[in-house]
């Protein structure tokens, strides 16, 4: 399925030729007259509460929203788009994630390449794309077209402000903005493949879009997205609530953290875990999750494919009236 529908693309080729006629925006923000269009143009945006704008708004970074801001034009954002409460929009497409607060109410659709994220209240008059979208308590869409729907819990979570930023890792420049790395550890191997010497943990979310091998352990935080292949010397581990579409292999232990879904291949030399509510299917085929240890699978964990492993396969039972321990391993295989 694609995860960003039809509907937004002819916006977003416009979006995109506005850009380029526009030229560089600079650190500021510009007024474009460009035919019959009024264009609102800036590298990133932020805008205050209560702001109202009457222009079409594309901006090549991200965009912030503060409470009650009111945009009678489309938007576009080439990467993050994340809005305070009570605003009302137009309809709106972003290059990564888009977050819409409580109580927002978008007059059209919204697309996003990255999740998007529903807060409670909000009604989109439209339908809503995304890589994954998470729909909170009360709020609406017409239609939603999406590999992954969560409907609260995960989204009632980030509701609470539990959502970041999430860090773009395409270019060499980009890991500047990754806390604790080494720059100095970091390599190409190839075009296409990050090397890096030494463990690597990672305190916010990511977005991968290279493969990634690691001579140590390698964490990523929630809410990450994984797009190529990650490699890792030593333990490997993901957060919760995250998207993986590579493969993963690790020397050591493996951990999916709980509601994440992965659409490549594991493999560890030491156990796996899966978390509560970890999904497992690909439209390419099977997947296959394969350990030389244990294979431990939490609640209502979903694989569509091969699970292996070398010593046994064990799933979560939950202990009703045990207040010392909630759950408890049951051997399957």
């Amino acid at each position: 399925m694609e995860v960003s529908s039809s509907f937004s693309a002819a916006f977003r080729a416009q979006a995109a030729s506005w850009l380029a006629r526009a030229g560089s925006p600079g650190q500021g923000v510009r007024r474009y007259s460009l035919g019959a269009d009024r264009l609102l143009v800036g590298r990133d945006l932020e805008l205050p509460a209560g702001t109202e704008v009457n222009d079409v708004v594309a901006v090549v970074g991200n965009l912030r929203l503060g409470d009650r801001c009111v945009l009678r034009g489309p938007v576009f954002a080439g990467g993050e788009m994340e809005t305070g409460k009570n605003c009302r929009l137009m309809p709106v497409a972003a290059g990564t994630r888009l977050l819409l607060g409580a109580r927002t109410v978008v007059s059209g659709w919204a697309d996003a390449a990255g999740q998007v994220l529903l807060r409670a209240g909000v009604q989109v008059n439209g339908p809503v794309a995304g890589a994954r979208v998470e729909v909170a308590p009360g709020a609406s869409a017409h239609a939603v077209f999406s590999r992954e729907i969560a409907f609260g819990g995960a989204a009632e979570l980030a509701a609470a402000g539990t959502a970041k930023t999430l860090v773009v890792l395409r270019e060499a420049a980009d890991w500047r903005a990754v806390s604790g790395l080494r720059p100095e550890k970091l390599s190409e191997l190839d075009a296409r493949t990050w090397f890096y010497d030494g463990s690597l943990h990672i305190a916010a979310p990511i977005d991968l879009r290279r493969h990634l091998v690691v001579r140590g352990s390698f964490t990523c935080a929630a809410g990450s997205v994984i797009e190529g292949d990650v490699k890792a010397g030593a333990g490997l581990y993901v957060g919760p609530e995250s998207i993986v579409r590579g493969h993963l292999i690790s020397m050591g232990s493996l951990d999916l953290g709980a509601a994440t879904y992965f659409s490549g291949n594991l493999q560890a030399s030491g156990d796996i875990e899966l978390g509560d509510g970890v999904r497992g299917f690909s439209e390419r085929g099977a997947v296959r999750v394969d350990c030389r240890g244990t294979l431990r699978c939490g609640a209502q964990v979903l694989i569509r494919g091969e699970a292996r492993a070398h010593q046994r396969i064990l799933a979560r039972d939950f202990q009703a009236g045990s207040s010392e321990n909630l759950f408890e391993y049951r051997e399957i295989c």
